[in-house]
């Protein structure tokens, strides 16, 4: 009898894997398609991400209010599942449905009232993402309620299935970082993770309904005088103190994420799995530390001793994390270097293994503190173990709300005003806070000195080394791959804006460099400086005249600088994604030779792709210089989708020129791009300028006369 109950309790282990599993399947598919239907701005980054979040928090919340009073929480927990599944499946039909609608409100309002337009983008994401992600939150605390039958084992429940649900998130990112949406593409990944949770729905239902799930107990009897003594040593705390902490551990937790994210993307180069990488390091910490620590709660009968020292460890460890961040970009340089020359050249292998080995050294050991705090913090809650579905509901609750907040606070207050080492000591700052609110529970258990002697001291004098450590250590600039051997070079301009890092630095040889998130971008030497001529005057060249021309991406201003300089050029649109690029040139504007003041400029602060494909302007000429397509969230600018919105977007003699890199991607792909274009512009040419092509495609065939083009290109001014 014993077997088939821990069979089922197996069985749902496993399903609930799967859940986590999905869940992050689909959170990076549903904000793929966000961002391709209303842009990858960082705001529309910031609206998804927090309207996903709150509805776990909100899920959360509501089944810990009912979920006590359930009989067949297992049952219920399949019907979410299944819920689930049909709110994916309707996700791409509800928001490529609204499309017109969303043209209507973007040329009404994006540019006369901003604020109309982000409250649109918020009230989109709501009615996308708010159903689903509240049936997400609310599986946990369902489980809870099944399966803790004593509350001796409540820590060992929570823990255990808050990390194997983490564990399945794990899982998911790597699946769809690496594998799945390479092979199979958004539309079936969707299909493949639909039919999982319907799958998941229809099994849990089935077993919710079998005699042995009756029973209460699913595990052998423990001895009635080990409970008895455990009931006499469990103190009763006020639980109020214990949610705020939460909210400020959950909000301390977003906001590490998000400056940790800025550090190593600096170090990383922001590759396509770059974030996936690091995601997944983050959720390994979590699961092996709230596996770690399930077994022992149902040993110790002082859980909040265990919270309060974890946010006293997560304090020191955050704050150490802003000294060795100084480190890492050598470390990753030195790393990827010896790798690829072990692994026979192969360096895009070598950059994933040095990614995940640097992001794990640094980030293990605060995260597994975190993935602790959850289920120390669930069974510190709970008084009264027959509202543990509530108990578990609420901390999650508070937990994830906190994390809405920090997300905000992380990318909008921290990076922008206090750069990233900063940021990790005023995060840590904020666990110590999280540790200072237990104080007065902490108090209350017999001879609590003698638990937190040790804890109390260490970290603190860990958090000050570390915050004078970062005071007198100088400032570095950092260049990816370690090519930058000089740690203080000639800043022109450094900030960590809210969208990216962007450095601006003068080499030895006087040339001028650009960096953004630490990848070089653009510099002025000649063999860069004459590409981005080229990109201005080519398509002039070829196109006779152009009275309205558009620019893609703004980089040094060097191919702005020069349409700018040509009189036929009458009106230019700029389109740049970054803010924190146009505050960079406006504080050294002569950086671009003063381009950003020309009356004949008009500049538009947005994802290209959004405004091509919302707007109806139409141009003569569109000349595109994005990031190399390695960079994550620079591919679909190389799609055959978006060059179908240029096309749309050009008059009938209208001209395309768009960069593609010829260093640092494989024959494959350079194959792969080109017929990418060629596809969607029959009339082509590719020109080669050292490292650099230049794509141009047009609506009509050009018909060059070389001679006469060499001569108009020498008057060119």
């Amino acid at each position: 009898m014993f077997n088939i109950k821990f069979s089922f309790f197996s069985i749902i282990s496993i399903l609930f894997f799967l859940s986590g599993l999905t869940a992050l399947v689909y959170q990076i598919i549903w904000m793929r398609q966000l961002s391709l239907f209303f842009g990858s701005d960082v705001y529309a980054t910031t609206i998804t991400l927090g309207t996903f979040m709150a509805g776990l928090s909100l899920g959360s919340y509501i089944s810990g209010l009912i979920g006590d009073n359930l009989k067949k929480p297992i049952l219920i927990y399949g019907i979410l599942e299944i819920f689930i599944a049909l709110s994916a499946a309707l996700f791409p039909l509800i928001i490529f449905g609204m499309d017109e609608t969303f043209r209507i409100v973007y040329q009404n309002y994006f540019f006369d009232q901003p604020l109309k337009y982000q409250l649109f983008r918020l009230l989109i994401s709501i009615f996308t993402l708010l159903i689903p992600t509240i049936f997400m939150g609310a599986t946990l605390p369902l489980l809870i309620r099944q399966f803790a039958i004593k509350k001796i084992e409540l820590g060992e429940k929570v823990g255990f299935f808050y990390s194997i649900n983490t564990f399945g998130a794990l899982t998911g990112t790597i699946l769809a970082g690496f594998i799945l949406i390479q092979i199979a593409g958004i539309t079936y990944s969707t299909i493949i993770m639909v039919i999982t949770n319907i799958v998941v729905g229809i099994i849990a239902i089935i077993f919710s309904f079998n005699s042995f799930e009756k029973k209460e107990n699913f595990f052998p009897k423990q001895s009635q005088k080990r409970n008895i003594l455990d009931e006499e040593k469990i103190h009763k705390f006020d639980p109020k103190y214990i949610l705020f902490s939460t909210f400020f551990t959950g909000m301390a937790a977003l906001a590490l994420e998000v400056v940790w994210t800025r550090i190593l993307v600096k170090s990383f180069s922001g590759t396509t799995h770059s974030f996936s990488i690091m995601l997944a390091c983050f959720l390994f910490g979590i699961f092996y530390g709230s596996k770690q620590i399930s077994k022992k709660l149902s040993n110790n009968h002082y859980p909040i001793l265990i919270l309060f020292k974890l946010q006293l460890w997560l304090a020191a460890t955050v704050a150490l994390l802003a000294p060795l961040t100084y480190l890492a970009p050598n470390i990753f340089g030195n790393l990827i270097w010896t790798l690829t020359s072990l692994m026979d050249r192969n360096f895009a292998i070598a950059s994933i293994l040095a990614q995940f080995i640097v992001a794990s050294l640094l980030i293990l050991i605060p995260t597994t503190l975190l993935g602790a705090s959850f289920p120390a913090a669930v069974k510190s809650y709970i008084n009264n173990f027959d509202f543990r579905a509530r108990g578990t509901g609420y901390i999650y609750a508070f937990n994830t709300f906190g994390a809405v907040v920090g997300s905000l606070i992380g990318g909008f207050i921290l990076l922008p005003i206090f750069g990233t080492r900063t940021s990790l000591i005023i995060i840590a700052v904020l666990f110590f806070f999280s540790a200072l609110i237990l104080i007065k529970l902490v108090r209350k258990v017999e001879n609590y000195n003698n638990f937190i002697k040790f804890h109390k001291f260490l970290p603190v004098v860990i958090f000050i080394a570390s915050s004078i450590a970062i005071s007198i250590m100088p400032n570095k600039t950092i260049v990816n791959y370690n090519m930058q051997k000089n740690s203080k070079p000639n800043v022109i301009y450094h900030n960590d804006g809210v969208s990216h890092t962007i450095d601006i630095v003068k080499s030895d040889e006087n040339h001028i460099i650009m960096m953004v998130n630490g990848n070089i971008e653009a510099d002025t030497t000649y063999i860069q400086k004459r590409h981005f001529i080229l990109k201005a005057h080519l398509p002039l060249l070829l196109h006779g005249e152009a009275n309205e021309v558009a620019v893609v991406g703004l980089g040094l201003g060097i191919t702005l600088k020069s349409l700018l300089n040509n009189p036929l050029v009458k009106n230019l649109k700029l389109i740049e994604l970054s803010p924190d690029m146009i505050k960079a040139h406006q504080l050294n504007p002569e950086i671009s030779g003063y381009a950003l003041k020309n009356s004949k400029l008009k500049i538009i602060i947005d994802d290209a792709r959004n405004y091509m494909n919302m707007s109806n302007h139409k141009f003569d000429i569109i000349t595109a210089d994005p990031i190399h397509p390695r960079i994550t969230g620079v591919g679909y600018l190389y799609t055959k989708e978006y060059y179908e919105i240029l096309k749309k977007r050009l008059n009938t003699n209208g001209i395309v020129l768009q960069w593609m890199p010829m260093y640092r991607i494989s024959k494959k792909s350079f194959a792969v791009a080109l017929k990418t274009f060629t596809e969607v512009y029959p009339n082509y040419s590719f020109w080669y300028v050292r490292g650099h092509g230049l794509l141009v495609g047009s609506l009509k065939p050009i018909n060059l006369d070389f001679k006469d083009f060499a001569e108009r290109y020498n008057q060119t001014p």
